[in-house]
């Protein structure tokens, strides 16, 4: 048994409910009058107010989605804290656990990227490319007379061989 705070006790005014579910049910629910605050929170009248209409519901055996729905009848969908968890309110409740997953999956890949050791290439490029030209040289050279003097083939000194 558990008394409304917000009365004076006397023995007229014990209502029978359980005040941990009472305090969960004033913490679903917005203040009227008061910016982003639950009526657990506020300590205007109308909070007051309405703490002792959960409790009387509660003692009256109303369930907690009846004392919400009875609420959101009086003062709209926006006197509940948290948007239900149905229909296009299910986009509040889901785009931040994909938001989440999503930059931590972009995060992996991310410091995967930058911890790889770059690929360091031993020879310059231009001797690579040198090196996968020298067959033609040497063929262009064999063709022109010009292979056997040369060691390798290569047409760097100019048509006649002078360096």
């Amino acid at each position: 048994m558990a008394q409304s705070p917000d009365t004076p006790s006397t023995s007229t005014d014990i209502i029978d409910y359980d005040e941990s579910h009472a305090q969960s049910i004033d913490q679903q629910i917005m203040c009227p009058v008061c910016p982003a605050e639950t009526i657990d929170q506020a300590q205007v009248p109308i909070a007051k107010q309405m703490r002792k209409i959960v409790r009387e519901q509660l003692a009256g055996g109303a369930s907690e989605a009846e004392i919400l729905s009875f609420f959101a009848d009086r003062y709209g969908q926006a006197i509940i804290g948290a948007p239900p968890k149905s229909g296009f309110n299910l986009i509040a409740w889901l785009f931040p656990v994909v938001a989440l997953a999503s930059a931590l999956v972009a995060s992996i890949f991310v410091l995967k990227s930058m911890t790889r050791k770059p690929v360091i290439s031993v020879t310059s490029p231009e001797s690579e490319i040198d090196s996968q030209l020298d067959p033609f040289l040497q063929r262009v050279d064999s063709d022109m007379g010009l292979g056997e003097g040369k060691q390798n083939g290569n047409l760097r000194g100019g048509p006649t061989g002078d360096g």
